[in-house]
């Protein structure tokens, strides 16, 4: 289990704070006294950040990659896939430090307590840190993209990252690779949906404008220089509560057992696949309503293999009996959800949750005794959408 875990930075957080790592959600302020407090870099806080008039240790990370699953997606962003799944949608380091400092003791009033009732009101863990510098991260979803195509894309894009010619992200010159993007994916017939979200570097591009994938890629290259004349805090660094020497002495002695959502976790794993079912069964609801705004376009699917359930129906009846069911299957995965929040220790055993798991259809058999569209080419699984196979690019 991590020590340490970085969580995306919210102005409201405060050093010392409790948290719950699994939501991410914050707990109850002054969880613990943070001292030996100090700003941290590779050398020393410059006064001043003018270019040209300090240097700046930097540590960039830079990737694209090509991801399958909305689990995936909220993992590269660090994100909370439980609290993604609540929610019903999703919402590399510039500057190498940050604020940091050292926390020994145990929370005030934490006496008389359970394992259960000190991960509600303290949570897992307790802000102890945070981390200066610069965040850019873009999605370029796009639909219906071979293998080969995909690692062209991303060849394409990893060149121009690394090209020290790149134009800056005001300018209107275009870069050879953006050239054949656009003329790729134009023969294509595909239209990159792009998401931005970023902190740091102050304004990368004129208000008035969207986000192309021309100006993306300008904005990703420029990203490291702008971070250094305009950092920002990017990231909490979270303690777990058992990694502290006094809280450990502290909990053996009043038999309280912090949770661990980390990565190897029964609870980790789960959430990951429970938000990729939960995001399939949003899709295959809009699927739906679009059979029941346009019934004659489509035909009742042939539920032939072995196993199989009847095929859903045309009619109103049938479309809006199959709605409910999948907004209920929806309600159960959230119930999983606030399971393991209410209760992880057990969660974390499997002994809470068990029944809610086995309770859980088999989305590919959902999907086969949908109604298909009229079609020669008829898809099989007709339940495609753009962010089926996003681009993720992170700097």
């Amino acid at each position: 289990m991590a020590a340490r875990i970085l969580i995306p930075y919210d102005p409201s957080m405060r050093l010392g704070e409790g948290y719950n790592s699994f939501l991410h959600e914050p707990c109850v302020y002054g969880a613990i006294e943070i001292s030996n407090f100090e700003f941290f870099t590779h050398d020393k806080e410059p006064t001043m950040r003018e270019a040209g008039k300090v240097e700046l240790a930097q540590t960039v990370e830079r990737s694209v990659r090509s991801v399958e699953k909305m689990s995936q997606v909220v993992e590269c962003l660090g994100l909370s896939a439980a609290r993604s799944i609540k929610a019903g949608m999703v919402g590399g380091l510039g500057y190498d430090g940050g604020v940091d400092g050292d926390g020994d003791g145990v929370p005030p009033n934490a006496s008389q307590m359970n394992s259960r009732k000190f991960f509600e009101v303290y949570g897992d863990s307790y802000i102890s840190g945070f981390i200066h510098g610069g965040d850019f991260h873009s999605v370029i979803s796009m639909k219906g993209l071979d293998a080969p195509t995909k690692a062209e894309i991303e060849s394409l894009i990893q060149e121009m990252l690394h090209d020290p010619q790149a134009p800056e992200p005001f300018s209107r010159e275009e870069h050879p690779n953006i050239t054949r993007l656009n003329a790729l994916l134009e023969d294509k017939g595909v239209g990159p949906t792009i998401t931005v979200t970023y902190s740091g570097g102050g304004q990368l591009k004129p208000e008035s404008e969207i986000w192309t994938l021309a100006r993306v890629l300008r904005a990703a290259k420029s990203f490291p220089a702008r971070v250094a004349e305009c950092p920002q805090r990017t990231h909490a660094v979270l303690t777990r509560w058992d990694r502290n020497p006094s809280f450990v002495a502290w909990a053996v002695e009043n038999g309280i057992v912090v949770p661990d959502f980390g990565p190897g976790s029964l609870v980790y794993g789960l959430v990951g696949r429970l938000l990729d079912d939960f995001f399939e069964l949003k899709r295959i609801l809009k699927y739906l309503m679009q059979v029941m705004a346009e019934p004659e376009d489509y035909e009742v699917a042939s539920c032939d293999s072995e196993g199989s359930e009847d095929p859903v129906k045309l009619s109103i009846q049938a479309l809006m009996k199959e709605r409910t069911m999948m907004r209920g299957e929806m309600g159960k995965i959230v119930r999983v959800v606030d399971l393991v929040n209410e209760d992880p220790i057990r969660s974390l055993n499997g002994d809470n949750i068990d029944r809610e798991i086995e309770e859980l259809k088999d989305l590919g058999l959902w999907r086969r005794r949908l109604p298909v569209l009229k079609s020669h080419d008829k898809m099989e699984q007709p339940v495609v959408e753009p962010t089926d196979v996003p681009l993720l690019l992170d700097r």
